[in-house]
């Protein structure tokens, strides 16, 4: 049902961006206003376009297929705070001074590998971990201290 509402919703946001783009001359498509007032079409499509955009991520969430491959990304939120240490720890000693001191100086693309290097990194890290353990280090430490007693650790077999 909600799905179905945001998917006429966003019909109705491409209906209204296309009348905007196809009514104005080519001379006029760099300056909206000098081919009547409909500057406020973008205004009023965009946010309508965006909740479709919504609703597709919806439908994909819900498949099948979906379910499948953000399993491993489960795993990684199952051990967020130890993920975000990890991470945390990788990133100061890569870029700052006492590690390798490389910030300021990798190409955008070169930032962009790190990324994919580090998350690869904490998503193998997270899915090994978890075969053996019910919680990140940190996870479990945290509880610990919350509940005043450790929480068994070890998954049972």
């Amino acid at each position: 049902m909600v799905l179905d509402v945001l998917r006429g919703v966003a019909t109705l946001g491409i209906l209204i961006m296309n009348i905007q783009s196809f009514s104005m001359i080519s001379s006029a498509y760099f300056n909206p206003t000098a081919y009547g007032n409909l500057e406020n079409a973008n205004y009023w499509g965009s946010p309508l376009i965006s909740l479709g955009y919504v609703g597709a991520i919806m439908l994909i969430y819900k498949s099948d297929v979906c379910s499948k491959m953000t399993w491993p990304l489960a795993r990684v939120g199952q051990m967020a705070l130890s993920n975000y240490l990890l991470q945390t720890l990788v990133c100061t000693w890569l870029f700052y001074g006492h590690g390798f001191g490389q910030f300021g100086r990798f190409s955008r693309v070169e930032q962009m590998m790190t990324v994919l290097a580090v998350s690869a990194l904490q998503l193998i890290i997270s899915s090994i971990w978890l075969r053996y353990f019910r919680f990140g280090p940190f996870e479990w430490l945290w509880r610990s201290l919350s509940y005043w007693k450790p929480p068994p650790l070890r998954v049972k077999k």
